[in-house]
């Protein structure tokens, strides 16, 4: 396995992935959070209605992002409440946006893709995929990215979370601690803004 020193991603890291978890029960959210908090890595959850923890989410600094057309109208102003943001991500956005929804930061699509370069272009919809629920899978498909110098927004929903297991999701998140020199594991936001240093800069 190779560093990642050299590569074009943050730190000189090979590739990057998002883990963008859509629409978790309360409890499903309570745990992801502990197996993300146990390794020190933050993520994407894309919200349809109020979902209780997301503060504390918050507090390590997670991307809420909305999830289609949300159940509950006044959700984006909830998800400003607590984080402070007026601009957020949409996954999956409707094709007509009510008129009082937040700023749209970034836009999510459900077509399979990657993003092959750093600094997308934030008018137009990324690309994502269904992570795989076998972590040996899983980890093949993040390893395919990487090695194409790319990264993937990964998709988890209660099905992927249930057929991983806890134990699974919490292996999962432990091989990308151990590979976090290489793989830049972070928020689909904090990724689609992040911009290198020009070349030749200090």
């Amino acid at each position: 396995m190779t560093s990642g020193h050299g590569g074009r991603w943050k730190e000189g890291r090979a590739g990057a992935a998002s883990l963008c978890y859509l629409g978790l029960a309360p409890s499903s959210l309570a745990e992801v959070a502990r197996h993300h908090a146990a390794v020190g890595i933050r993520a994407t959850v894309a919200c349809l209605s109020g979902v209780s923890g997301l503060d504390v989410l918050v507090e390590r600094n997670w991307d809420l992002a909305l999830w289609r057309t949300p159940v509950d109208p006044l959700l984006p102003a909830r998800l400003t409440s607590l984080d402070g943001r007026t601009e957020r991500g949409w996954v999956d956005p409707p094709s007509e946006p009510p008129a009082d929804a937040t700023g749209c930061l970034y836009r999510v699509s459900m077509d399979a893709g990657s993003v092959p370069t750093p600094a997308p272009s934030l008018a137009s919809m990324l690309p994502s995929r269904t992570l795989p629920a076998e972590v040996e899978a899983a980890q093949e498909a993040i390893e395919r990215i990487v090695a194409e110098e790319g990264w993937a927004i990964w998709r988890i929903g209660e099905e992927q979370l249930a057929r991983l297991g806890s134990e699974g999701h919490a292996r999962l998140l432990s091989w990308l601690g151990d590979h976090h020199a290489r793989i830049w594991c972070a928020p689909v936001r904090d990724i689609a803004t992040w911009r290198p240093a020009p070349a030749g800069s200090a």
